[in-house]
């Protein structure tokens, strides 16, 4: 595939994965009551709305600016990564890879202009059958975006990495 088409196909995933993560926000806010429990799937997941002044976890909640500063630096961090790692230079990189950072970038960046705008994050899927911190729909691309760049390397033609056998 060529640079060109290439990039063209990564803003595309990049716009999609905004799209999608923004869409579903407003959903959210339009469908569901703040802190009210819905079953979604029985005995697996709710839907919640809550909002995040803080950081993934709610680590640090209540640091709302210090939040909107750290996103924003680290958002602009990635994207500079992004630009030189996969466009600056004629190096073909896995496309797994690319698209993986591309997904991460949509995706974080949904997160980061609603926390720009409004001062919180919205999340709102919740886990029924264990403790764990509600989150949204961007998380999840981010955890499949950095899945992807972890399994990128078995993609390269020659010498996979190895596996570890006990």
């Amino acid at each position: 595939m060529s640079n060109g088409r290439r990039r063209i196909l990564c803003l595309l995933v990049l716009s999609i994965c905004l799209l999608l993560d923004l869409i579903s926000k407003n959903w959210a806010h339009d469908h569901l009551q703040p802190g009210v429990s819905q079953i979604f799937v029985p005995g697996f997941m709710s839907l919640t709305l809550t909002s995040n002044t803080g950081f993934a976890f709610s680590i640090g909640r209540g640091h709302k600016v210090l939040a909107q500063v750290v996103a924003a630096i680290v958002y602009i961090t990635l994207l500079v990564v992004y630009w030189q790692r996969y466009f600056s230079n004629n190096i073909q990189r896995v496309w797994i890879e690319q698209l993986g950072m591309s997904i991460i970038l949509g995706a974080a960046l949904g997160n980061l202009l609603e926390r720009l705008y409004h001062g919180t994050v919205t999340d709102f899927f919740e886990f029924a059958f264990i403790s764990f911190p509600i989150f949204n729909v961007a998380d999840v691309l981010i955890d499949v975006g950095i899945g992807l760049i972890l399994i990128s390397p078995y993609f390269h033609a020659k010498n996979p990495p190895a596996i570890v056998q006990e």
